[in-house]
């Protein structure tokens, strides 16, 4: 009996062998983006700016107009700024361990 236990155990550990590490599943690389907002028309920054990349990445500008997004996931985005009455948009590619800095012209 303790021989079958014994086999069965080696027959477990030799199937799991080929599985992925449960803690690698999921991983992402990161990257941040630096974003300023800035008036169209007079080119002054502006505070208060919601800024996003997604739902999950967002911040609000200081009073230089810029703020960064923390641990933004590697790839193409859209990073999108709003306040009252303005609005304003830039594509990024963010890469691993870098940060990436976007102008945002607001408009109306």
């Amino acid at each position: 009996m303790r021989l079958f236990g014994g086999l069965a155990a080696v027959v477990a550990a030799v199937a799991l062998a080929g599985c992925p590490n449960p803690n690698d599943i999921g991983v992402q690389v990161y990257g941040t983006i630096l974003a300023k907002t800035v008036d169209a028309t007079s080119g002054q920054p502006l505070a208060g700016v919601l800024v996003n990349a997604g739902s999950n990445n967002t911040c609000s500008t200081a009073s230089d107009g810029s703020c960064t997004l923390q641990k933004v996931p590697v790839g193409k985005w859209t990073v999108t700024a709003f306040i009252a009455g303005l609005h304003g948009s830039a594509d990024v590619t963010v890469t691993e361990n870098v940060q990436t800095a976007v102008t945002i012209q607001m408009s109306p």
